[in-house]
């Protein structure tokens, strides 16, 4: 009996040995296997810095002599603003409908995970994300946007790494600078700038709230292509503000009344100095770097005159086109007298598609009236078999504002690529005349087209103050089509142009209009300059030799007051 009990108390001894070795076994393997799992999630995670020392793309912005904006460029449309510069009803938005329990959570709401898991097994795909503010910063700034479980897992690691790295105001300043919000703007300043037309500091609830239904599909809810939609959405995160009491029912019924206006996206580039603003960009990339270029932030304040850099542009182009048209090569190509030269033409184009970006000839068939202003009209137009609508507005002279149309810019002149899809011609088109267009789009089988003129002859201009100060500069026809800067990459000899500068020179040094210059010949060198009627008048006075541009009197003169002195009076 003693025997067997002894028996029974090794055997015991051993299963519970046994057991003992067991569970250190299993747990060592949960162990090991926990860290090989949590080693395969952040062996290859991103550094933090470039999350906690955040530094986004901007966009470099140029303005005029009076502080307009009048040309940007940019990877990313951005402008960074202090998160206490953000009104609370703004904050507010945003968190309500996308991470409303944003202060409670260190990174990853489980409760929400579990609501949007459910969610995605009953509709057998990934319909619904769980994801925090924190998460999607972490997603946005160091991981790809690919929707898989591997994905989500990294991003809840690196939720919580920021939670313990930066405090919640720190990550929701980061949040609302960098979400994109659509229409090629990123972060609430940029958007509502790009909108209203105003700063986010300065924005209603109603606004607020359309801008925080934004960031779920941007272009899905986009204000300016989908109003309905936009407006649904936005009702949908007041509600929601209402639900969480971080609004009255007497707040969200004044938001949905609020009859928001969406104004036309501010490009500011082609429509006022675009040759300039150019040239800042070279400047900004030779002096800095193409890597600060790309990053941005910078702000250049120019001398340039709004309304001198319009009229001088629209002087050019006007100029140009009066010189191409007395050459045969006028605004209408031709125009088709009767139906039956309008179809013969329109059969000889043979076009077998059209092309967006694209440029063709096409006939006017029909001309009317909007109803924007007695001076826009609307052109059915036709380039072979393919369908066309031109919007035009008669601008005369050319670049005189057209009634009823607007452009913060100028109240003086018209922008330069028209008014948002309204070309500029000087007469009214008529049934039956032939004018280049170029595509822009295509919309229900009609191609949205805007007049192409594309002259073969080119200028350029560049007025400065007596300071030497730029208030114009004009480098070409039109940007869109020759970014070439005639007026600094085209090295040509001034010619006569360079003769009143000689005569300023000469007048500063003491001679008068009626002082005597000599029309005779003279050699410098193994030069002989001459006139260009192969004479000579000898003695005359110097406002005479001016007016008639002789260079022999020029050049004697310069040799007069030494061309070292006339230089340096030049440059001055």
């Amino acid at each position: 009996m003693i025997r067997k009990q002894k028996i029974n108390l090794k055997r015991r001894g051993k299963r519970v040995k046994l057991y003992f070795l067991g569970s250190i076994f299993l747990t060592a393997l949960v162990l090991l296997s926990t860290y090989i799992i949590f080693w395969y999630f952040t062996y290859d995670l991103p550094d933090l810095t470039k999350i906690t020392g955040y530094k986004p793309r901007l966009t470099n912005e140029v303005y005029s002599v009076d502080g307009r904006l009048i040309g940007e460029f940019t990877t990313e449309k951005r402008k960074l603003i202090p998160l206490e510069e953000i009104p609370a009803h703004i904050r507010n938005a945003f968190i309500a409908v996308e991470d409303k329990r944003f202060f409670k959570h260190e990174g990853v709401d489980f409760k929400r995970v579990l609501g949007a898991l459910i969610k995605n097994i009953q509709e057998r795909d990934i319909v619904q994300g769980g994801s925090t503010i924190t998460q999607q910063v972490a997603k946005n700034l160091v991981l790809s946007p690919e929707r898989s479980l591997t994905r989500k897992i990294k991003e809840a690691i690196l939720a919580y790494r920021m939670e313990k790295n930066l405090s919640k105001d720190e990550i929701l300043y980061i949040y609302l600078n960098h979400i994109y919000l659509g229409d090629g703007t990123y972060g609430v300043e940029a958007a509502s700038r790009n909108y209203f037309h105003k700063s986010v500091r300065d924005i209603n609830l109603a606004e607020a709230a359309l801008l925080a239904g934004l960031p779920k599909r941007p272009e899905y809810y986009s204000p300016r292509k989908y109003p309905d939609r936009a407006i649904d959405r936005q009702r949908l995160v007041l509600r929601i503000m209402e639900e969480e009491n971080l609004i009255t029912t007497e707040q969200r019924k004044e938001a949905e009344n609020y009859k928001i206006k969406i104004l036309p996206s501010r490009t500011p580039n082609p429509q006022v100095a675009p040759y300039l603003v150019e040239l800042v960009r070279q400047h900004i990339e030779r002096r800095f770097g193409t890597k600060a270029l790309i990053n941005g932030g910078y702000t250049v304040f120019t001398t340039v005159d709004v309304d001198l850099s319009l009229a001088a542009q629209w002087s050019l182009r006007r100029g140009i086109l009066e010189l191409e048209s007395r050459r045969g090569r006028g605004t209408v190509v031709r125009h088709l007298d009767s139906q039956k030269e309008i179809s013969n033409f329109l059969e000889s184009q043979k076009i077998d598609e059209i092309k967006p970006g694209n440029s063709y000839q096409a006939v006017v068939t029909e001309v009317s009236n909007t109803g924007i202003s007695p001076s826009v009209f609307k052109a059915s137009l036709a380039m072979g078999k393919w369908p066309g609508q031109l919007r035009f507005g008669v601008s005369k002279p050319l670049g005189k504002p057209v009634d009823g149309l607007s452009f913060p810019l100028s109240k003086n002149y018209a922008p330069l690529n028209g008014y948002g899809g309204i070309s500029l011609v000087q007469t009214k088109l008529r049934v039956g005349d032939v004018v280049k267009v170029r595509v822009i789009r295509e919309v229900e089988g009609i191609y949205e087209v805007s007049l192409h003129y594309d002259p073969e002859t080119q200028g350029a201009l560049l007025a400065m103050d007596t300071n030497g100060y730029i208030k114009a500069l004009v480098g070409g026809f039109d940007f869109r089509d020759s970014q070439f800067n005639r007026s600094t990459q085209a090295l040509r000899q001034p010619g006569s142009s360079f003769k009143p500068l000689v005569y300023s020179a000469a007048i500063d040094k003491g001679y008068t209009e009626t002082t005597i210059v000599y029309d005779v010949p003279v050699t410098v060198k193994n030069w002989e300059p001459q006139n260009y009627d192969g004479g000579y008048l000898g003695p005359i006075l110097l406002r005479e030799a001016l007016a008639k541009s002789r260079n022999l009197a020029s050049v004697r003169l310069l040799l007069e007051i030494d061309p070292n002195y006339a230089l340096g009076y030049i440059k001055q």
